[in-house]
């Protein structure tokens, strides 16, 4: 539960406005005449800004996370009773109407403390399925990093077609999020990401000296002999293969 100062603000200026008009429904200040009761109202408005606010800013320093909450979901609480004693204090309501004008503020505060509560609630079980998803899902990336210790990309090796050698650089073919194929250049060698393969225990082949391909995007191995050819899903052109490969390890 991180807010900035900038959204409790907003938080406790939403709840001032939001006061100030259910307040002006249910009129809880029959007792004075009509310039008293926009004064009142006014009051209210201020007091319970500062008073949320306060609480707001009090609530992001408390270190106990269940508390913390207990104290985000009573500062609308607070800042109503805070801004009711301005008006208590100033006009002093009959005893007959003290009952109606004490409601009044906790039904103000109704609302907004069970959105709070909805909402703390929510954003829980949105962390549980977040993490479970991470546990249940983690994906181990390939980080390819420069000599200089640069990250130059990290891929779902799942996503990954191939990789070329081409001249101090590797030309990747992977998958976007959208099933898209995407070219990547980076100035990096094949054989460090053979390497970086290998440490993962991610089944890369390297069939050829310029190519490591993926055998899941294998659709067919064609030619003879010597001039073998393999076909790979979204990519136009086949990979050639090397002599000393053995193809019966795509073939299988």
């Amino acid at each position: 539960m991180k807010t900035s100062q900038k959204h409790n603000a907003l938080i406790s200026l939403a709840f001032a406005a939001y006061s100030a008009l259910t307040l002006a429904i249910f009129n809880p200040f029959v007792f004075l005449n009509a310039p008293r009761i926009l004064i009142c109202i006014l009051l209210v408005c201020f007091g319970s800004f500062v008073a949320t606010f306060a609480t707001l800013i009090l609530t992001q320093k408390w270190k106990n996370q269940a508390w913390k909450k207990v104290l985000f979901i009573l500062s609308f609480l607070i800042g109503a009773a805070f801004a009711s004693l301005t008006p208590w204090v100033i006009y002093r309501p009959e005893a007959g109407s003290f009952l109606l004008y004490l409601s009044s503020f906790v039904i103000v505060a109704l609302l907004p403390m069970s959105i709070a509560t909805l909402w703390l609630i929510f954003d829980e079980l949105k962390n549980r399925i977040s993490i479970s998803s991470e546990t249940k899902e983690e994906v181990q990336l390939i980080k390819l990093i420069s000599d200089k210790g640069k990250i130059l990309a990290e891929l779902d090796p799942k996503k990954v077609i191939c990789f070329e050698a081409n001249d101090n650089y590797v030309i990747v073919y992977f998958l976007n999020d959208n099933n898209d194929l995407v070219k990547l250049m980076e100035r990096i060698s094949l054989k460090r990401i053979n390497s970086i393969a290998d440490e993962l225990n991610i089944s890369f082949k390297r069939v050829h000296k310029s190519y490591l391909i993926n055998p899941e995007f294998v659709q067919k191995v064609a030619g003879k002999a010597q001039a073998h050819r393999i076909h790979m899903e979204h990519i136009e052109e086949p990979v050639p293969v090397s002599r000393n490969f053995d193809i019966r390890e795509i073939q299988e």
